[in-house]
């Protein structure tokens, strides 16, 4: 019996919800000894200051049970009270530095998502890099579920329809270029993302996979400010600023204009808004 059927077993014994079964179940896993180097992929995860206690610290020890092998990177976001993140910065390294697998990239004060993301890449010795929020849950079987799927065959793939968590290559951000970071904040980098591709012919494909939950935690004190505007409760305004610059939307299809499913309308880019070059282009041997 699989680990998956044997907590649906439980479950239906028991009656107990699903995530708080799975929460108990992470007190029998052990961390797997494999001194195998995993160089199919990285992970990635953007977190910040008060995501630490409850969400990050649990989600990195779980992930590193199951990915022992795996070069795990972390974004570690600045943010604006300086004397909090002086200090927030001293526990996240002191935990971060008990895992072998672990680099990080750290920051005082607020950096782009986009930037973030920008840098995970830079920084992650694979070819491909699973990047992921930090406000997820993942099962002991996480990991067995990813592996079956088809998505380590692609350049890139979502999991569960959701730019929450990703597979992105070298080889995409080669050919369609970085993240823009032109968005200061958090919001829309994906709507834009997703608009390029499409613009460039690739297909978007998503990986249903057991073993995940996406929390959404509606954010309410940003790094960037005590007053920083919002805008659809949890993404910066700024961000929605800069997208309808970048790009002209209609309801209705029209000559120019490409259909983009996470906005479910017609998107052109704008005279002179194309992405800049913040990097050099990435000329990635996996052979190296």
């Amino acid at each position: 019996m699989t680990l998956l059927k044997y907590v649906k077993k439980i479950r239906t014994l028991f009656r107990i919800s699903y995530w708080k079964l799975i929460d108990v179940l992470w007190f029998f896993i052990s961390k797997k000894n494999n001194s195998v180097d995993n160089n199919k992929f990285s992970i990635g995860i953007v977190t910040y200051i008060n995501r630490y206690d409850k969400l990050f610290k649990p989600l990195i020890k779980n992930l590193c049970k199951i990915f022992p092998d795996t070069e795990i990177v972390i974004a570690i976001n600045g943010y604006y009270d300086q004397d909090k993140q002086k200090k927030y910065l001293e526990e996240i390294k002191a935990l971060l530095s008990k895992y072998t697998n672990i680099k990080y990239i750290e920051y005082n004060e607020g950096q782009s998502l986009s930037k973030l993301w920008n840098q995970l890449i830079i920084n992650s010795k694979n070819e491909k890099i699973f990047i992921c929020n930090d406000d997820i849950k993942i099962a002991p079987y996480f990991r067995e579920n990813v592996e079956k799927s088809a998505i380590l065959k692609k350049e890139l793939g979502l999991l569960n329809w959701s730019w929450s968590h990703f597979l992105i290559s070298k080889k995409i951000i080669k050919n369609i270029g970085w993240f823009d970071e032109r968005f200061p904040g958090v919001g829309n980098e994906d709507e834009d993302y997703e608009t390029r591709l499409v613009l460039n012919g690739i297909i978007i494909e998503s990986f249903e996979i057991n073993g995940l939950k996406n929390i959404i935690i509606q954010t309410q004190d940003f790094s960037y400010g005590k007053n920083t505007e919002t805008v659809n409760i949890k993404y910066v305004k700024e961000n929605k600023v800069v997208f309808d610059s970048k790009w002209d939307m209609l309801d209705e299809k029209k000559e120019g204009y490409v259909f983009v499913r996470l906005l479910g309308k017609y998107l052109k880019l704008r005279e002179g808004m194309e992405t800049p070059d913040f990097y050099p282009k990435i000329d990635y041997n996996p052979l190296k």
